[in-house]
């Protein structure tokens, strides 16, 4: 550390850079799309403000209380599975942008199949939760506590630039899909999907998303989804909506096919059945 090392002259540093940026002239770009990031000049004053984006949230429920004393090499092994894994599994469906943080990750979809897409996403992870990472976590560690995939939704505009100094640069991306996400994320339980109430205003007409199989005759004609609320949402914005379980393994497939092409009526007999 250099002996001339003085706190004073860093913050006055950050004085005078914040007060360059509240000045400074700053443009707004809309696009129906994020912009290539290695385009985004940290120097310059423009944002860029795209609409729709939807925003996945994925985290780990009670990590904390994962014995690392006493299994320290087995956690690490997990860890290191578990995140490459979660990645890989959000990657087969080509965000424009994915970012790990903590045990978790948060991804970004744009463009107009950006809910569909995002949705499939969301449930893929929540599957990755059941049927991957429980059973292995049941059978690699002892005292394992209460975890899972927490997983939310949210949707809408967000503003993206990047933002710190030239080699010191990441994108900041500000508005309510990543934020809001994240809070539905952290109310959610184990293997839960939790979605804002935008995106179920989108969604609770989609037949596929919102019905069982018809293989779960039992739940035929009850909704895959309750309704929860977020506290830490604004007011009139905290009814959401959650699911614990999807479709049958024989008809996931076919059911995420049929989201991913911008289906949402299922076959007549069905809606027969359901009525």
């Amino acid at each position: 550390m250099d002996k001339e090392f003085s706190v004073s002259q860093i913050l006055a540093e950050a004085r005078d850079r914040t007060d360059r940026a509240l000045k400074a002239n700053v443009t707004v770009e809309e696009r129906e799309t994020i912009p290539p990031l290695d385009g985004i000049k940290v120097e310059l004053p423009r944002w860029y403000r795209v609409d729709p984006v939807v925003a996945v949230v994925a985290d780990l429920k009670n990590s904390t209380q994962f014995n690392t004393r006493r299994q320290q090499k087995t956690i690490a092994r997990f860890y290191e599975g578990y995140m490459s894994s979660l990645v890989s599994v959000v990657q087969a469906f080509k965000p424009e942008f994915v970012d790990i943080q903590g045990d978790g990750l948060f991804a970004l979809f744009d463009g107009q199949d950006a809910l569909q897409v995002g949705m499939v996403a969301a449930v893929s992870v929540k599957l990755f939760s059941d049927q991957v990472l429980l059973p292995r976590l049941r059978n690699a560690l002892v005292d394992l506590p209460d975890t899972g995939v927490k997983v939310g939704v949210a949707s809408g505009a967000i503003l993206v630039k990047k933002v710190g100094v030239r080699g010191t640069n990441e994108p900041i991306w500000a508005g309510k899909p990543v934020n809001w996400a994240a809070k539905c994320a952290q109310v959610a339980d184990a293997g839960q999907l939790v979605v804002t109430r935008g995106v179920w205003e989108q969604i609770e007409g989609n037949e596929y998303l919102r019905w069982p199989c018809d293989h779960q005759s039992r739940l035929l004609q009850r909704s895959l989804w309750r309704s929860i609320t977020v506290e830490k949402l604004p007011e009139g914005q905290r009814e959401c909506h959650a699911a614990m379980s999807f479709w049958c393994d024989a008809c996931t497939d076919s059911f995420c096919r049929a989201v991913l092409a911008g289906e949402s009526n299922r076959p007549k007999a069905w809606r027969i059945r359901l009525a």
